[in-house]
C-alpha cells in the first residue's frame, strides 16, 4: 500500500466531508423543493438547470484558474452552494408563492457544484499517481460510504426531533452551511496547481486525439446518460415508496450506506488489475437491474431491492471505471495540459446527463408522468451494460495489439 501525499490526504478529508454534507442536503433539498412543485417532471427540469451550469463553469474555471492553486475555485464553488442554501432558508414564502424561483436556486447551486467538481476532478487527476490510485480510490469510496451512513443518521435525528419534516430539512441545511464553510477553509491549504499552459477543447469534442480518448469519451457519455436516474429520479422514487415518510427514508439510506461500506471494503480487497473487467461487468449488470426494479416495483420492496443491490454493486462498477479513466488520462500528462481533458470530459458528462434527463420531459409529453419515469429509467439503466461490453472489446483488442508488437 503506497503512502499518500499531504494533498492526497487532504483531498480525502475534503471529499468525505463534502459527501457528508451532500448526503444530508442534496436529496433532502430535492424532497423539500418537491413539496412545492409536487412534480417529478418539475424536479427533472430543476436538475437540468443545475447540471446545465456545469459546462459553462468548467470552461470558465479552466480559463480563470490556469496559474493559481486549485483550492481557490473549490472554495468559490462552496461559497456559491452556501449562498443557494441561504436563499432557500430565507425565501420559503416566496418559493411557495412562486415555485419558478427554484430555478434561480438551481442556477446558483449548479454553478457552485460545478466549480467544486472542476477542482476535485482535476486534483484527483493531478495530485494522485498511477501507483497511489489503487490505495486512494478504494479509500475514498470507503470514506464516502462512511459519510453516507452518518448523513442519514444525523438527518433522521434532526427530522425526528423537529415539529415537522420541513423544519427538520431546514435544520439540516443550517448544518450543511457550516460544513461547507469548513471545507472552504481546508481547500485553501491545497498546494497542487495545473500546468500554466494553454489547452484546447474542440479537438477533444471532435474525437481527433486518438482511439484511447475516443474510448474514454464513449464510456463517459454512456455512464453519464444513466446518471439522470440517480440525480433526479431514484431518490424521489425511494421517498415516494416510503409514502413520504422522512424518518423511514433516512433509515433506509442508513441501511444502504452500511452495506456500501462493506461492499467498498470487499471490492478494495478482491479487485485486481487481472480481474478488473469481470467485476466491472458484474457491477454494471447489478446496477442496471437495481434501478429497473425500482421503477417497475414502486413500493417498499422495490426500494429495498434497489438500495441493497445498488449499494453492493456500486464499488465493483465505479472503482474499475474510475481507475481505468484516470490511468488513461495520465498517459496525456507529459504532452498536454490535463485540465483540457478534464474540462472536455466534464462537458461530455453534463451534456449526456441533460440529454438523459430530457428523455423524461420528452416521454412526459406522450405519456403520464409515472409511465414516462418508468420508460426513462429502463432506457437509461441499460447504459452500464452497453458501456462494459464496449470496454471489454476495447481492452481485449488493445492487449492483443500490444502482444503482437512485443
Amino acid at each position: 500500500m503506497k503512502k499518500l501525499s499531504r494533498d492526497e490526504l487532504l483531498l480525502l478529508v475534503i471529499t468525505a466531508t463534502f459527501t457528508l454534507a451532500s448526503g444530508m442536503a442534496t436529496v433532502f433539498m430535492n424532497v423539500y423543493l418537491y413539496n412545492f412543485t409536487e412534480s417529478l417532471v418539475g424536479m427533472t427540469t430543476f436538475t437540468m438547470f443545475r447540471i446545465g451550469m456545469f459546462p459553462i463553469m468548467f470552461i470558465l474555471n479552466g480559463k480563470l484558474f490556469k496559474k493559481t492553486k486549485l483550492g481557490y475555485p473549490l472554495a468559490a464553488g462552496l461559497c456559491m452552494m452556501t449562498l443557494s442554501y441561504v436563499i432557500l432558508l430565507n425565501m420559503q414564502n416566496a418559493i411557495a408563492a412562486n415555485p419558478i424561483l427554484i430555478y434561480l436556486i438551481a442556477v446558483i447551486f449548479g454553478a457552485g457544484e460545478a466549480s467544486y467538481y472542476f477542482t476535485i476532478n482535476n486534483l484527483n487527476q493531478l495530485a494522485t499517481t498511477m501507483e497511489s490510485r489503487s490505495t486512494y480510490v478504494p479509500l475514498s469510496g470507503t470514506l464516502a460510504a462512511m459519510a453516507n451512513i452518518i448523513a442519514p443518521f444525523v438527518s433522521t435525528l434532526l427530522i425526528s426531533y423537529s415539529v415537522t419534516d420541513i423544519d427538520g430539512y431546514l435544520a439540516i441545511f443550517k448544518i450543511v452551511i457550516v460544513l461547507y464553510i469548513t471545507i472552504s477553509i481546508l481547500a485553501l491549504k491545497l498546494q497542487t496547481k495545473a500546468k500554466p499552459i494553454p489547452f484546447t477543447l474542440m479537438d477533444k469534442f471532435l474525437f481527433k486525439i486518438d482511439k484511447q480518448w475516443n474510448y474514454i469519451a464513449f464510456s463517459t457519455i454512456f455512464n453519464s446518460f444513466r446518471d439522470c436516474v440517480s440525480l433526479c429520479l431514484t431518490g424521489l422514487l425511494v421517498y415516494r415508496a416510503t409514502s413520504g415518510s422522512g424518518s423511514l427514508y433516512s433509515q433506509l439510506l442508513t441501511l444502504f450506506a452500511i452495506l456500501s461500506i462493506i461492499a467498498y471494503t470487499i471490492a478494495g480487497k478482491v479487485i485486481t488489475r487481472h480481474n478488473r473487467m469481470f467485476y466491472y461487468s458484474l457491477g454494471a449488470l447489478l446496477l442496471s437491474s437495481s434501478t429497473i426494479v425500482l421503477a417497475l416495483v414502486p413500493n417498499i420492496y422495490g426500494a429495498l431491492y434497489f438500495g441493497l443491490v445498488n449499494a453492493f454493486a456500486a464499488p465493483f462498477y465505479s472503482n474499475p471505471y474510475t481507475i481505468i479513466a484516470m490511468n488513461a488520462l495520465q498517459d496525456y500528462q507529459s504532452s498536454h495540459n490535463l485540465v483540457g481533458f478534464v474540462v472536455a470530459r466534464e462537458c461530455l458528462i453534463s451534456i449526456s446527463r441533460i440529454l438523459g434527463m430530457s428523455t423524461v420531459l420528452l416521454f412526459a409529453r406522450f405519456f403520464d408522468q409515472d409511465t414516462a419515469v418508468v420508460i426513462t429509467t429502463i432506457l437509461t439503466s441499460i447504459c452500464p451494460i452497453i458501456q462494459t461490453i464496449v470496454a471489454n472489446i476495447y481492452h481485449k483488442t488493445r492487449d492483443k495489439a500490444k502482444l503482437q508488437i512485443q
